[in-house]
């Protein structure tokens, strides 16, 4: 801190101002009596920094809700707030703003006000309805039968309830709705707990009861909403038993005719035995996703688990009498068929002659698989193809792999009908070509296998003098190469033509290349006809590729311009 000293005799010349009072804080503005029975009142504070309170008179313990609305545009949605309070100024409320709602139950019982106090130097007006909230409406009994109970609110801030009798550990379903927009229900316990979550217009809401006794659901519009809700709810009633499953293709309707439902069928079998099961028709009803199914054993435990229109495929691990249970989500009623059936032992068709012999799988029950063999010697290239494929696999229904001698998989799912795969074995032994048909379709396919050569075929020079050359292609999977001689900066045309049938429709492709092994142009047809400069002097190559296991002609002619 400075310190100034000065002399006894120094001469000290003070000069003081006299500042204005402060102003006075401005007056709030009583705007009158706010009416309680929702008659707007409006209030408006013409003057910056002013707040402003409407009055009204309360009991002990009376419920209100205040609603603004209207507000001057200046103020937004947030620049003006107001609250509830003592005539001592003591708040009774939380903050509402410029649309917001507030529901406040009175302390005492007194003179009150409703504060409304602008942000910073706003002025404006905003509208304030006010009603007294009566004590819940009891309205009935709820039945645990589907009877639908509608609930009917008028007074704003009033909530509803409705009763039933509950017993422990009983399932029961609800399903509310409503023409309400932005509408709470709630359960609660005996205890006066509650259960389940808030749920909103339009909802289900599914659970098992913690206790025996009386049981509330509670209606709350929010805001100062009135209207309608209607609920209905069921009890858990005992599974619906539909019976025996007779194997073999007999369709069992199964059929859920109660909300929160469940409904069984049983299927017997020995320990071992392959079934395959096709749930359709329920897709309609239950859309894709809405329709949960379950697979017991004949201990009780959980075999599997599916979903909607599905096609498990299971082996038994016991004998005995297994139970589908089918459970719907939410309130979803109706019916869907069931198929089961005994599948038959894979089907062996026979070894391959690596000489493209061809080798027919006829799958005759749904759920069969089959395979072929062939033997192969590591390193060697091989070449699969399937053809003649039943209508009934469509594109893609019947998939096929490779397994080699160790159980791995050289080639995984192929899925498009038709394919043709070519690779080179990893391992010397005997190789399975397997197949699976998909869901409970039968039909039959055709597989070939060659052994590929090893090199390509040198189909020789091709003259560029525009002279025909005719290119035979006779080894499946052989890829072939004609060459020519070209300087750099030369223009040369090269086109195709009068390709066999099977070749047509993109079946044969054809590619340029560099002396340095650049491609020139993009990939080639049949029929096509392409020229380009020559970037080297040098020996060019002409690559032919046919699709698959395609043999056949082509001819080529090569010019230079």
């Amino acid at each position: 801190m400075r310190r100034f000293l000065f002399s006894a005799t120094a001469t000290i010349a003070l000069l003081l101002s006299v500042l204005p009072a402060a102003a006075a804080p401005a007056a709030d503005v009583n705007a009158g009596v706010q009416p309680l029975d929702g008659t707007a009142k409006v209030v408006t504070i013409a003057t910056a920094g002013n707040t402003a309170y409407t009055t009204f008179t309360g009991s002990a313990n009376q419920r209100l809700i205040i609603q603004a609305s209207d507000a001057s545009p200046v103020f937004g949605c947030c620049a003006v707030s107001w609250w509830v309070a003592k005539a001592d100024g003591t708040r009774v409320s939380s903050n509402g703003w410029a649309t917001a709602a507030v529901e406040t139950t009175l302390p005492a019982a007194g003179a009150y006000k409703v504060v409304i106090d602008p942000d910073g130097t706003l002025t404006g007006s905003i509208t304030l309805r006010a009603w007294t909230v009566p004590a819940d409406l009891d309205a009935g009994a709820l039945a645990l039968t589907g009877a639908q109970k509608t609930v009917t609110i008028t007074q704003p801030g009033r909530n509803a309830f409705v009763s039933f009798a509950g017993t422990a550990n009983r399932r029961v379903l609800f399903k509310a709705t409503t023409a309400i927009v932005n509408v709470e229900w709630r359960l609660y316990s005996p205890t006066g707990v509650q259960i389940g979550g808030t749920m909103h217009e339009t909802t289900v809401l599914e659970l098992v009861l913690p206790a025996t006794g009386t049981y509330k659901v509670v209606v709350d519009p929010q805001r100062v909403l009135t209207g309608s809700l209607t609920l209905a709810a069921w009890d858990e009633q005992p599974q619906v038993d539909a019976g025996p499953l007779t194997l073999g293709g007999t369709a069992k309707t199964v059929t859920i005719g109660r909300p929160g439902g469940t409904t069984a069928i049983t299927v017997t079998g020995t320990a071992g035995q392959r079934l395959i099961l096709e749930a359709s028709g329920g897709e309609a009803v239950f859309g894709c996703c809405w329709l949960y199914w379950t697979i017991f054993g004949p201990d009780g435990s959980v075999v599997s688990q599916h979903i909607g229109d599905d096609v498990p495929e299971l082996t038994l691990a016991t004998s005995g009498t297994y139970k589908v249970v089918f459970d719907p989500d939410a309130d979803r009623t109706g019916a869907l068929t069931l198929r089961g059936w005994v599948v038959p032992a894979d089907l062996n068709a026979g070894a391959h002659v690596l000489t493209g012999a061809p080798r027919t799988l006829t799958f005759t029950g749904p759920g069969q698989n089959g395979y072929t063999t062939l033997a192969a010697t590591a390193g060697q290239h091989i070449l699969i193809e399937t053809s003649q494929v039943s209508a009934s696999y469509g594109c893609c229904f019947v998939r096929w792999r490779l397994v080699a001698p160790d159980g791995s998989r050289p080639l995984d799912w192929a899925r498009h009908n038709g394919a043709n795969i070519q690779l080179r074995v990893p391992q010397t032994g005997t190789y399975r070509v397997e197949f699976d048909p998909q869901d409970t379709r039968v039909g039959s396919i055709t597989v070939q296998a060659w052994t590929v050569a090893a090199t390509d075929l040198d189909l020789g020079v091709l003259p560029v003098d525009g002279t025909a050359k005719v290119i035979t292609l006779t080894e499946p999977g052989r890829n072939a190469f004609l060459t020519f001689s070209g300087t750099a900066g030369s223009r040369v045309r090269i086109a195709s033509s009068d390709a066999s049938p099977q070749f047509q429709r993109a079946g044969l492709l054809w590619r340029v290349f560099a002396p340095n092994g650049t491609q020139l142009d993009s990939n080639q047809w049949v029929d096509w006809t392409t020229d380009f400069s020559l970037p080297q002097t040098g020996t060019y190559k002409i690559t032919l590729d046919a699709v698959g296991g395609l043999t056949g002609t082509l001819t080529l002619r090569a010019t230079r311009l």
